[in-house]
């Protein structure tokens, strides 16, 4: 999939979240994720008004919500329940969503590992995991952002926090 083919139907101002996996995804639970959404999307309201939403599985470890705001704001009650959706469906597939602690890079070419924090910044220390190293910045609140600057250069990212003062 490439990067523009990622929620199509939504403007490049639309907000999006990223859930990461803490394991990588096998096809079973991707298709019910894929299934708990497309339930769930088409009915995901603010205050009575339907979102104009969409989601996205990538990598077999992201989930990607994305939100159309310009005709419905996702309220603070619709965002709790998306939150808790994600929940519902990381305890059903014995998968957690919430883990912050686990980072995304891409340790050879184009190959995605998880490391919990404590690690990486151990790798990062011993020159293992450098400027250039591709990470995944799940801050992204955009399509944009998320088209743009989620997967790049740790140098460019969050990340570039914990390099060593050079």
């Amino acid at each position: 999939m490439t990067a523009t083919q990622i929620l199509p139907n939504l403007s490049e101002s639309a907000s999006v979240w990223v859930f990461q996996a803490n394991q990588k995804l096998n096809e079973k639970q991707i298709l019910f994720i894929q299934e708990s959404l497309q339930d769930f999307i088409p009915n995901w309201s603010a205050h009575g008004t339907n979102l104009n939403a969409s989601f996205e599985v990538l990598n077999y470890l992201f989930i990607v919500v994305g939100v159309d705001e310009e005709l419905a704001t996702a309220s603070g009650c619709s965002k709790d329940s998306l939150t808790q959706k994600i929940q519902a469906i990381g305890k059903a597939i014995e998968c957690d969503f919430f883990d912050r602690m686990t980072i995304a890079y891409e340790a050879t070419s184009n190959e995605i590992e998880l490391i919990d924090f404590a690690n990486f910044k151990a790798k990062i220390q011993s020159d293992t995991i450098r400027q250039d190293t591709i990470v995944y910045n799940n801050l992204i609140s955009t399509k944009a952002a998320l088209l743009k600057d989620w997967r790049g250069p740790l140098k460019n990212s969050w990340h570039a926090s914990l390099m060593p003062i050079q």
